[in-house]
């Protein structure tokens, strides 16, 4: 079990949810994730409360339900201490930001408290869009000077996995365009609009709702939809974008009647943010809304679903939605990211694949060999789907491994079937590496590549597979590299072997043999890549990294590969 302390600033509604759902969540995030999370330190715009032994997430949640301040905490309430005070104070592991966007403010304080909190040694999640905004780059220079992470999935449409997606499983690929649907209630207030709806009433009910707060300028004249694409042409498309580089128009002046007469063609009007690629490799942001019709990736949301569609030169059309028609997840203040920057922040989003004018249902299989033919045969759907199987397998306190399961619009299947793995803890800072080879001259070569990195650790070597599974057992690595054919014990059988006794351990397959016929079984056993021995050390090296973050080195061509063998070869005619 592994104690998380942590500070919580700002307690508007969603600090206050959060603080709701994170005492809910107190006993599966310890079951599941092997995670006890103590709340420290929690600051409001009135004071502050701070108990080294721990907080009750619970009671501070009622204390600003009934309207009163966390600085009137029995015995560890503050009134008058600002967030930053408390930042400052604070012994934690880390920072959870959740203040109000105060760009007028220049983020602030929002942003000194990140910035506090990473000179301390503190790892920052934030939901809150400002700081980042702000000072993106200088954020991320300061966080990798100090050795800590920064997370920020929640700034970008709440649980929607939009930063993960677009830059983590999109690696490799020049992001042509970006087009996203961040902002929920600017989509349902026009939706009211054009039902006939005047403005103060679609307001009053967007307020009664929860989706609208204050004035709504924030919301309405495109402000938030701007920020969003800040975060994401930065993130995603590596651009360094600023507010400046955004030409906005909010929906406060859009006209009714064209709202009317969109819905009469069967299209909907969305505030469309939107980032087109430049013959110069720069981007030109927009955010305005937009009539979509049905056949727009994003031209069937709901009034209350966010999107984003990324356009790309290898992976094709990536599409994700999400579906908030409960307001107030806990998602919305970064809870996947909380959790995820120890755990590499996995998420799975549930959706119907979307066929024409026809919906399939996506099932769930009890058989992970008939789910992955099954899916290797929907590769012409028209919507991303990520989809957890074996949701409860292999669960254990340093990690588990998932099958995910990766649809691209228009452009086959696309991603990984295997997801799994966990980041490395925090005081673990070097990746041990176990090397199963019958070659010594192999074993060398690799030993000696993975010598000169600073973060990799060789812990053994393994000629067989009996001895690669003894050393397992004995050695507990973070990665093992394995030959795909060895004396004694088949790779494979070594890959399931692990994976039942120890599955925090992650596999990658290192390999002369460029065999569809391997590939696809190496996917099937869920190992996390496979590579061929005629890599460059760089790659090798940058492989390791990714996989100890839990991320999968399996890409496109190679499920295309895996693909193309299972239905000509092993299944040609369908498997019974």
């Amino acid at each position: 079990m592994q104690t998380i302390r942590y500070v919580l600033v700002g307690l508007g509604n969603l600090g206050r949810r959060f603080c709701e759902g994170i005492a809910k969540k107190d006993a599966l995030l310890r079951e599941r994730y092997g995670l006890q999370l103590v709340l420290v330190g929690a600051a409001d715009s009135r004071g502050a409360a701070y108990d080294a032994s721990g907080l009750d997430p619970a009671r501070v949640a009622q204390i600003k339900q009934d309207g009163s301040s966390v600085g009137a905490y029995p015995g560890a309430g503050r009134v008058g201490w600002d967030a930053l005070s408390l930042v400052e104070a604070a012994e934690a592991d880390l920072l959870l930001e959740a203040l109000p966007v105060y760009l007028d403010k220049g983020a602030e304080p929002g942003l000194s408290c990140m910035r506090t909190a990473m000179r301390k040694g503190m790892h920052v999640v934030a939901p809150d869009k400002g700081p980042l905004v702000v000072a993106y780059r200088e954020l991320h220079e300061l966080a990798k000077a100090n050795g800590v992470k920064l997370r920020f999935d929640g700034t970008v449409a709440g649980g929607l996995p939009a930063i993960n997606l677009g830059a983590r499983d999109l690696r490799g690929a020049v992001v042509e365009r970006i087009e996203a649907v961040p902002n929920l209630v600017t989509g349902y207030v026009m939706d009211m609009l054009a039902d006939g709806v005047t403005w103060d009433e679609a307001r009053a009910q967007a307020r009664a709702e929860g989706v609208l707060e204050g004035d709504g300028s924030w919301d309405l004249d495109g402000w938030d939809a701007a920020a969003k694409l800040v975060i994401l042409a930065n993130a995603v498309a590596g651009f360094p974008a600023t507010l400046d580089d955004v030409q906005r128009d909010g929906i406060t002046g859009v006209d009714v009647a064209a709202l009317t007469a969109a819905r009469e063609r069967g299209e909907r009007y969305r505030l469309l943010a939107r980032a087109e690629r430049q013959p110069d490799n720069g981007y030109a942001l927009s955010v305005t809304p937009t009539p979509l019709s049905p056949e727009h990736p994003l031209g069937r949301l709901g009034p209350k679903q966010m999107g984003v569609v990324y356009t790309t030169d290898i992976y094709g059309v990536i599409t994700a939605i999400i579906d908030e028609a409960e307001s107030g997840s806990v998602g919305d203040v970064d809870a996947k990211g909380f959790v995820g920057y120890l755990r590499g922040g996995l998420v799975s989003i549930n959706h119907n694949l979307l066929r024409g004018d026809r919906q399939i249902p996506v099932p769930v299989w009890s058989d992970p060999d008939q789910a992955r033919f099954d899916l290797l045969s929907l590769a012409d759907c028209d919507l991303l789907i990520l989809w957890r199987l074996d949701e409860n397998s292999h669960r254990r306190a340093r990690g588990e491994r998932r099958v995910f399961l990766f649809f691209s619009v228009n452009s086959g299947f696309s991603g990984a079937i295997f997801k799994g793995g966990t980041m490395l803890h925090q005081e673990e800072d070097r990746i041990r590496v176990l090397i199963a080879d019958d070659c010594p001259v192999t074993r060398a070569g690799i030993r000696e590549i993975l010598a000169e990195a600073p973060d990799i650790d060789v812990v053994g070597e393994a000629e067989n597979g009996a001895e690669a599974q003894s050393l397992v057992e004995t050695l507990q690595p973070h990665i093992l590299l394995l030959d795909f054919v060895m004396p004694g014990n088949h790779a494979l059988e070594v890959e399931r072997w692990t994976r039942e006794r120890y599955p925090h351990v992650i596999t990658i397959v290192l390999t002369a043999h460029d065999r569809d016929a391997y590939l696809s079984q190496a996917i099937e056993a869920q190992v996390a890549g496979y590579l061929l021995k005629a890599e460059a050390p760089e790659r090798l090296l940058e492989s390791i990294r990714c996989a100890a973050q839990g991320e999968c080195l399996i890409d496109g061509g190679q499920l295309a590969r895996a693909r193309g063998w299972e239905t000509t070869v092993r299944w040609p005619g369908g498997k019974a």
